[in-house]
């Protein structure tokens, strides 16, 4: 599997960065982020799998005044409650336990409604409709950017949709943190 994984991150062109401590390397892109004094909403975006374990102790770390503006964003959330252990907002709410009403409404959550499947193109709707009530810097298209995207990519099929969703000119701004067996992809300070 990691000949695999390998030579499609070779195939797309992704930087890999080997690190000793690989949370050390994210604490530091995450405070890199937050520290820029903006007055605008940062945005993080996090995948599933283990990214909310990894991410949660680096969030407890941070003081209110570097959280003040910034939001969390599940870019690959299913139509499920937050309970379920496939939500991976519900999945970072858990794993930030004691810290996790300093995070609660900063975290972008699909609805409790017991129906989301039936509804799942309403609950996308409004899933969205959140996430531009938030008021995300957007690029040229109208599409929010964020200052860091942390997707798992441990998964085959994880790497074959982000060879399909990065156009190739942008693959370069992004990096991989090898961490054990698996390996997360940051794109810092740049739209996805």
């Amino acid at each position: 599997m990691t000949n695999l994984i390998d030579s499609c991150l070779l195939k797309i062109g992704f930087h890999q960065v080997f690190c000793e401590n690989s949370n050390e390397l994210l604490k530091q892109n995450i405070l890199s982020v937050l520290n820029t004094n903006s007055t605008q909403n940062i945005f993080i975006g996090f995948s599933g799998g283990s990214m909310p374990q990894l991410l949660a102790p680096l969030l407890n770390e941070l003081s209110n005044d570097l959280i003040s503006n910034l939001l969390l964003f599940p870019v690959d959330e299913r139509l499920v409650p937050l309970q379920n252990e496939e939500s991976n907002a519900g999945s970072l709410l858990k794993e930030l336990s004691t810290n996790k009403e300093r995070f609660e409404n900063k975290i972008l959550k699909i609805s409790e409604e017991p129906n989301l499947l039936e509804d799942g193109p309403k609950m996308a709707s409004e899933f969205e409709n959140k996430l531009r009530l938030m008021h995300p810097k957007l690029d040229d298209n109208g599409f929010p950017i964020f200052g860091i995207i942390l997707i798992n990519f441990k998964l085959k099929r994880n790497i074959n949709y982000l060879t399909f969703l990065l156009p190739q000119k942008k693959r370069k701004k992004y990096f991989v943190i090898i961490k054990g067996h698996s390996r997360f992809l940051m794109k810092k300070l740049s739209h996805f």
